[in-house]
């Protein structure tokens, strides 16, 4: 409720205002998706809006971008496509930085699990620790499960 709040501030009304009700669905950014055109402005909270990666951050910029929709991030005021005559520069700019993010992301995936697998061969073991119960315990189950 904050965040659409803190929409009104850009003159956004609420009725153009798109929000998914329920955790890891995207039915409404479908539905916007469908309905944004040239000349439409997209604020949206944070560029994770867009997409839960980097990676996918990027392909989403770019895909509503060359809409000739422009983007306003409200966490980030400079990341705004209609400051100025550099429209272009900020797209662009944007777009860089993110598919660099998302090759650092990559690439920090791919070291993790060498490490992971190293640490396999050396026998560590990930996880929870298996619970270990007394006998007495297990005396117990047993009996409560006799009747």
């Amino acid at each position: 409720m904050r965040q659409i709040q803190s929409f009104s501030q850009f003159g956004v009304e609420k009725s153009a205002i798109y929000a998914d009700e329920k955790l890891n669905t995207r039915t409404a950014y479908g539905e916007l998706l469908q309905v944004l055109k040239e000349g439409d402005l997209l604020v949206i909270k944070s560029l994770a809006a867009l997409a839960d990666g980097y990676d996918g951050m990027a392909t989403e910029w770019t895909r509503i971008t060359s809409l000739g929709v422009d983007i306003c991030v409200a966490d980030m005021p400079a990341v705004d496509t209609r400051r100025g005559e550099n429209r272009s520069a900020v797209i662009a700019a944007v777009a860089q930085m993110l598919s660099f993010c998302a090759e650092k992301e990559r690439a920090h995936s791919a070291l993790q699990a060498k490490g992971i697998e190293a640490a396999k061969q050396r026998g560590v073991k990930f996880g929870r620790p298996a619970k270990q119960y007394s006998e007495e315990f297990i005396n117990a189950v047993k009996r409560f499960k006799a009747g």
